[in-house]
């Protein structure tokens, strides 16, 4: 559901992660997987832009 956000935590980590370690907590907000350009996710509405709508 769009705006619900996923939190967990890091249990394993490649060799060039540097930005988080094991035992951090992290999480996903809802403008994962936005396209980051259209009118929507310039506006800071991601959540609503068209990648996300599937267009």
């Amino acid at each position: 559901m769009l705006g619900h956000e996923i939190i967990g935590r890091v249990v394993a980590a490649g060799s060039q992660v540097s930005k988080f370690k094991v035992g951090d907590q992290v999480g996903v907000g809802c403008m994962v997987d936005s396209c980051g350009h259209c009118d929507a996710c310039t506006e800071g509405h991601e959540q609503t832009g068209r990648r996300n709508q599937g267009d």
